[in-house]
């Protein structure tokens, strides 16, 4: 059975939404621009999906805690493109500058 979620495409979102803001700049505004993306939804569950940016060194950001950030009373789906081990999810590998890994409690993650 198919759910009606909003799926956001969170590269293509944030490019056009930050493409006139200075990159030294991005990190700083990067957290309200994906709550206000989230926002403009009227739904309790939302799917993040192409998260890839997030990840990029320009922005200096810790997605989880994006995440946690913009949950508020909404549930976040994220399309994780990297791996998920027991306690700890993963992006990139060890020797990449975008590698991001962080222990998780896995009473948070719910594979799909």
């Amino acid at each position: 059975k198919k759910m009606n979620v909003p799926s956001i495409n969170v590269n293509r979102e944030l490019a056009i939404r930050i493409k006139d803001v200075a990159i030294s700049k991005r990190k700083r505004i990067i957290k309200n621009e994906l709550l206000n993306l989230i926002n403009e939804f009227d739904s309790d569950i939302i799917m993040l999906s192409r998260i890839h940016y997030l990840f990029d060194e320009e922005l200096k950001q810790n997605p989880i805690g994006l995440f946690e950030y913009i949950s508020g009373n909404k549930v976040i789906l994220v399309d994780w493109p990297g791996e998920i081990t027991k306690g700890s999810i993963k992006y990139g590998t060890a020797n990449h500058p975008e590698y991001f890994e962080v222990d998780i409690l896995e009473e948070n993650i719910i594979l799909i």
